[in-house]
């Protein structure tokens, strides 16, 4: 079966992130639970979002539904602040905002910091991405 849209924005994700010098493990599987000790950190996991269709004329196409789908990306660090790792993310994403083609825009729509370790030796963020695509009417 093939790739759904969906499954092909996520992939492209996974595979710029994996690449961008500065971020040493990418996951895009939820189910998969990982221990912050046991990755190289700066870590990223990419978790897919809620959708809504856009209903709006200007982004109507004949044949196909167009929609708005948030896509989080958590990111720890021990090592590198949070201020350079939201720049590394950002720079990586926005270098082509289409997802390989299969998106019409990427827009990073929130930040927010991550207090989940009191010790303080970990740091993170969660930054929120509305993708904005289209795919044909019976198939997503």
């Amino acid at each position: 079966m093939a790739n759904t849209v969906r499954q092909n924005i996520i992939a492209n994700m996974n595979t710029v992130l994996t690449a961008a010098f500065g971020i040493n493990y990418v996951e895009s599987n939820r189910t998969t639970s990982v221990k912050l000790d046991d990755v190289a950190l700066p870590a990223c996991f990419i978790y897919p979002g809620g959708q809504v269709q856009i209903l709006t004329s200007a982004e109507a196409v004949i044949g196909q539904e167009t929609w708005d789908w948030d896509v989080v990306v958590e990111c720890y660090t021990k090592t590198t602040s949070p201020e350079a790792m939201l720049q590394i993310i950002y720079n990586a994403l926005y270098a082509s905002r289409s997802r390989a083609g299969y998106a019409i825009r990427t827009t990073l729509m929130s930040v927010d910091p991550l207090d989940f370790d009191p010790t303080g030796e970990y740091q993170g963020l969660m930054l929120v991405f509305r993708i904005a695509y289209r795919n044909t009417i019976g198939t997503l």
